[in-house]
């Protein structure tokens, strides 16, 4: 019996060290995720493994039925939630 890919579509905002290695498994899982990174550059290994990279948080959420954040504190969050194409932003 071969098993499936899972259906849920992941989106990961926050690429550090700790956000890579989280991204890369949700990715070896075989969910569809969808990456955001504030420092542009960093999602290297994620997008090599074959997440797609969005160009905002609010992209993130339009591609996305689950949203992971892996952000360094308040202000990082605040941001990345209320900020110009944040997650919040809605359309």
């Amino acid at each position: 019996m071969s098993e499936q890919a899972p259906a849920q579509r992941i989106g990961f905002i926050g690429l550090g060290i700790m956000g890579q290695a989280m991204a890369a498994n949700v990715l070896k899982k075989g969910y569809a995720l969808s990456i955001y990174n504030r420092t542009a550059g960093k999602p290297e290994a994620p997008r090599i493994c074959g997440a797609a990279e969005c160009a905002s948080p609010a992209g993130v959420a339009d591609a996305s039925d689950i949203i992971i954040l892996m952000l360094t504190g308040p202000e990082a969050v605040e941001a990345v939630l209320h900020g110009d194409r944040g997650l919040l932003a809605g359309d």
